[in-house]
């Protein structure tokens, strides 16, 4: 060749044999250097793929020569300058050259991009993707994203702690990153994740994007779909299952099977399946109806309220002493005290299991079922994860799996405990049941019940093993799987509590707290031990009463905070208007 005497010579050539479909990989190589080094260069190459790409549609519509009416040229005077370039076009189907048209325009277009290269002549990875719209995000690093049009390049690992963050792919695909979770960017038509929810949008340029997670590999053709790692719920592998579901349009899925074969299968709009690693044999896969409720597909607005605002609001308060968010990408994450060192971690009780290990023998044989904590779950919006104790539906006071600290809490003389839970009422119990959100013991009469539920989900307190439970305004209880808002106040006067407690429907949108327990004196004090979460002690200080439900938030205060304040922190929670839900 005579690059050196005719670089656009050699360029002509080059690219002819590109869209032959017969470049050799140092011919590529050497038609990237040279759109590189000259813009002239990229327009030519530019100007060459598009009058091919053009042939080719004319072809494929069996069109006939036209004239161009801006010079004149007709369609043979471009196959001559074709010829003249030693075009060596093989055959090929209307349908096949018109796709190559196609690949060829946007591989063009990638060529002759202008690419800033920094000093020292090492040139910027290409950018993938770029930081759309965010809501509450909250990111695991430093250099993560801080605004909007952030670019990433491919090899970009995106970390989100909480909140929603929305990520736009240069192929035109958007995705709905849900924290926590792990994004890897692979380049402009697909990426990986590795912990958390991710909703995904592909306009039709972008069909064929593809989206990789534990083995499994989702193509898109066309559509709109979700996927969730179930980490909630880990499996003797200690990973979660993985669920795929169908939105709009069609997806095609792959993934490894039994024997290290691979299987694949197709789903259609309300569609879904769940693909569980739980056998050597190979995964197990269940067919489910798409629940796009599930995922959050569009970001809601500024103005609306959030968990994360009103954690905002309680990380900064002056007196807060503990709190647990339960956020984060691992479980010990998720357990630690954010505010303080009293870290919490799992209390394995009768008949629990640990990373799917069952604790006691013969469980199966009393008709008990076991069963795992659950952390990393949705919470009450989709800012926030929560936690759901292990209770079984047989002697649950006994069998379960709840959080308790390292070490030993002492709680001071005023004490204002916060937090947001929902409640399920245990069935199958032989007498009536109790479950706990919050406690210590401290020996077989100091028994402090912060907060738990009695009989079917009544809200009550104790401080006193031999006194009485304390009684709600109405006898207040929970209604089954509805989210509240909940702050009880503790003052220790002259051997006894003064408590005050506050509760506010969220599920429902109440915006004013209900005052359940009025200065009421209670015998006893609150005693000194290792702080239960989802659990409280029998007379023995063993691990005893699971809570039934799940629990968000947990923040203590060493002060007693009034009602105004903290109405403030459920109005953070909820929309300032009626927004729709997201």
């Amino acid at each position: 060749m005579s690059g050196a005497a005719d670089p656009f010579g050699e360029l002509g050539l080059l690219a002819a044999a590109l869209c032959d479909g017969e470049i050799t990989l140092a011919e590529a190589a050497r038609l990237e250097q040279l759109a590189r080094q000259s813009p002239e260069a990229r327009r030519l190459l530019l100007q060459y793929v598009q009058l091919h790409g053009e042939l080719y549609w004319d072809m494929a519509a069996g069109a006939r020569p036209a004239t161009d009416p801006a010079t004149g040229a007709s369609a043979s005077v471009a196959r001559e300058t074709r010829r003249k370039a030693a075009w060596r076009a093989a055959p090929r189907s209307w349908i096949a050259a018109a796709l190559a048209a196609s690949f060829l325009v946007a591989l063009a277009w990638w060529a002759l991009a202008p690419r800033n290269a920094p000093q020292g002549g090492a040139e910027k990875p290409a950018v993938v993707a770029q930081l759309g719209r965010t809501f509450e995000a909250e990111w695991a690093t430093i250099e993560g994203p801080m605004s909007e049009n952030s670019a990433f390049s491919a090899g970009k690992k995106l970390e989100l702690r909480s909140g929603l963050a929305e990520i736009v792919f240069r192929s035109g695909a958007r995705v709905v990153l849900q924290g926590p979770a792990t994004l890897d960017l692979l380049n402009s038509r697909a990426g990986a994740i590795h912990a958390g929810r991710i909703a995904v949008k592909v306009p039709r340029q972008a069909t064929g994007f593809t989206l990789h997670t534990r083995g499994v590999t989702v193509t898109d053709l066309g559509t709109e779909f979700g996927l969730a790692i179930d980490e909630g719920n880990p499996q003797p592998n200690g990973w979660g299952p993985v669920e795929i579901h169908a939105f709009v349009g069609e997806i095609q899925l792959q993934w490894e099977g039994a024997f290290d074969s691979v299987a694949q299968c197709r789903l259609r709009s309300g569609e879904a399946v769940r693909i569980s690693r739980i056998a050597d044999s190979g995964p197990v896969v269940d067919r489910l109806a798409a629940a796009p409720g599930r995922f959050v597909r569009s970001l809601p607005e500024s103005r609306r309220g959030s968990v994360a605002a009103m954690r905002r609001l309680v990380s900064g308060h002056p007196r807060l002493i503990h709190h647990y968010t339960f956020e984060g990408l691992t479980p010990l994450e998720r357990y630690r005290d954010s505010k303080g060192e009293l870290h919490l971690i799992e209390t394995i009780m009768s008949n629990g299991r640990d990373n799917g290990t069952p604790r006691i023998q013969g469980a199966a044989k009393h008709g008990r079922r076991d069963g795992v904590l659950s952390s990393g779950i949705a919470g009450f919006d989709a800012t926030t994860c929560a936690v759901a104790p292990y209770r079984a539906s047989v002697a649950g006071n006994s069998t379960g799996v709840a959080l308790q600290s390292e070490a030993a809490f002492r709680p001071p003389p005023e004490l204002t405990v916060e937090v947001l839970l929902k409640a399920r009422p245990p069935e199958g119990h032989p007498k009536a049941p109790i479950c706990v959100a919050l406690a210590t013991r401290e020996n077989s009469q100091r028994s402090s019940f912060f907060l738990a539920a009695v009989d079917h989900c009544q809200l009550t307190h104790l401080m006193d093993a031999d006194a009485p439970w304390v009684e709600t305004e109405g006898d207040f209880a929970c209604a089954a799987d509805q989210w509240y808002y909940l702050a009880s106040t503790f003052r220790v006067e002259s051997g006894r509590t003064r408590i005050n407690t506050y509760v506010a429907d969220l599920t429902r949108g109440e915006r004013t707290l209900n005052w359940i327990v009025k200065d009421r004196l209670a015998p006893g004090v609150p005693g000194t031990s290792r702080l239960g979460v989802g659990k409280g002690f029998d007379e023995n200080g063993a691990h005893a009463y699971p809570w039934s439900g799940d629990l968000d938030e947990v923040a203590l205060y060493d002060a007693i905070l009034d009602r105004d304040a903290l109405e403030q922190h459920l109005l953070a929670i909820l929309p300032a208007t009626s927004d729709p839900e997201m």
